[in-house]
């Protein structure tokens, strides 16, 4: 301690010594009083009016001298003396020394608020010293002292953060909890956008990323600086539960940051294979809950087809059975047409049994299969043609909807705006969605106008599809 300190301090402790004193004299003086009111209970009642006139009066002047002394405490602490004191209360907070911040704020922070004291250089008050302590424990302990002191837990700095960053930062669950409790919120925003959950993704504080999504830390929050999410700190630091635990709670894996870039390419560029692994497993599982809804919905076609086809038959059905029912035309070998009773109709069926048969079971005569070999050979021919393109060269590139993340052709969709693969087209084939050739060809013939619509004819997949068109016309 510098000698001016020192002399300080001499000086503090000199006049809390006669402040001491002081009030000890004035505990005299009334306990003195009190006496003499004692032994003068039989005075007359003027005496006591008198007497209670002078007690005031010495009441008044012990307030007026009290003030005086605290006055004169109050300037002998220069700019520079509350400076030096600020300083060893900052130097006790770092380290760890509660009994010499307790001893500074029973002191000086009734006068002097010291704890929400602004640092001229950090910006920043003794909560921030607190927050950097090197245990959970020590942390907790200091500030739950200086909170209940008075000190302010929401307080932001000048990037705009309060301690919860920094505790977040540094994997105090305790402390952080603590704060909670007390108005921070799991989503404050710094001046580059990001929350405390960045920070705790970055540096994989499991624990403090479930104690944030507990408290309503919103996973799918993006920033200002590359529009990312947390997602992509986790795995560009390969932090694989940590990025199972946010696209769990709704962080978009497939979200792309202001360069069209998502966080599997960071896992790849700092050779997180663990991490890439563990996207694209969620990115698959992604693609088959989109794939789902298109395969229910060609599901749901087919059966509606196969429905109306069945009315249609069971209409048939009963315009023939009413046809029957209404009347059974004979005709004689003078080729005239009579219609027959009843009656004559029983006699008919008496004689003539099978044909008879034949007449009222014309439906079970029907055989389907003759009926469907139209359609099945073409079909089967269809099936035989696609098989033979797919098996080209270079016609695994139409085999499944265009990926534009892949090839990076993110305006593919504004220009092709009927999408078209072989893929799709077997699957459609095999669901029996076509209803005739021609539409089955239609979408071939689109698989290779949209590729020609895309890259031109003169490129050197244009000029491949062509070719290829080319040999499909002599099918």
């Amino acid at each position: 301690m510098s000698k001016e300190n020192l002399d300080f301090q001499i000086e503090v402790e000199e006049n809390n010594q006669q402040q001491d004193q002081y009030r000890q004299e004035e505990q005299q003086n009334m306990y003195q009083q009190n006496e003499m009111q004692h032994q003068d209970q039989s005075q007359p009642q003027n005496d006591n009016q008198q007497y209670k006139q002078d007690q005031n009066m010495n009441e008044l002047e012990s307030q007026k001298a009290n003030q005086q002394y605290t006055q004169e405490q109050q300037r002998t602490l220069s700019q520079e003396e509350q400076q030096n004191i600020y300083n060893e209360f900052k130097i006790a907070i770092r380290n760890n020394n509660i009994e010499k911040v307790q001893d500074v704020i029973r002191k000086y922070q009734k006068d002097y608020d010291i704890i929400n004291k602004i640092d001229s250089q950090t910006r920043q008050i003794c909560t921030y010293l607190a927050a950097c302590l090197p245990t959970d424990e020590q942390c907790f302990n200091m500030l739950k002292l200086l909170v209940e002191s008075g000190a302010n837990p929401t307080f932001r700095d000048q990037i705009n953060q309060s301690i919860i960053f920094y505790l977040a930062r540094d994997g105090k669950l305790n402390s952080l909890k603590f704060i909670n409790q007390l108005g921070c919120d799991a989503n404050e925003i710094d001046i580059n956008g990001q929350t405390p959950l960045f920070f705790a993704s970055r540096d994989n504080r499991l624990e403090i990323v479930k104690e944030l999504l507990a408290k309503g830390a919103n996973t799918y929050h993006v920033d200002k600086v590359c529009q990312q999410t947390a997602l992509f700190y986790a795995a560009r630091e390969g932090n694989n539960e940590i990025c199972n635990i946010l696209i769990e709670h709704g962080c978009k894996v497939n979200h792309q940051d202001a360069q069209k870039k998502n966080a599997i390419f960071f896992a790849k560029k700092f050779n997180k294979k663990e991490t890439v692994d563990l996207l694209q497993a969620h990115i698959n599982k992604l693609k088959i809950k989109q794939e789902k809804p298109q395969q229910q919905l060609m599901q749901q076609q087919q059966l509606q087809q196969q429905q109306q086809q069945q009315q249609q038959q069971q209409q048939q059905q009963q315009q023939l059975q009413q046809q029957i029912n209404t009347a059974t035309i004979y005709t004689n070998e003078n080729g005239q047409q009579t219609e027959l009773t009843k009656s004559e109709y029983n006699e008919f069926k008496i004689k003539y049994p099978e044909i008879t048969k034949i007449i009222e079971n014309a439906d079970e005569m029907i055989n389907e299969d003759i009926l469907g070999k139209e359609k099945d050979a073409w079909e089967k021919i269809a099936k035989n043609i696609l098989q033979i393109i797919s098996k080209a060269k270079g016609c695994y590139l139409f085999q499944q909807p265009v990926d534009v993340v892949k090839y990076q052709i993110h305006d593919y969709y504004d220009i092709v705006k009927r999408p078209m693969d072989l893929g799709t087209i077997k699957n459609k084939l095999n669901c029996n969605v076509y209803e005739s050739c021609k539409e089955f060809i239609e979408d071939v013939e689109l698989v290779f106008y949209n590729c020609i619509l895309y890259n031109g004819s003169d490129s050197e997949v244009g000029k491949f599809v062509q070719i290829l068109n080319k040999n499909l016309e002599k099918y």
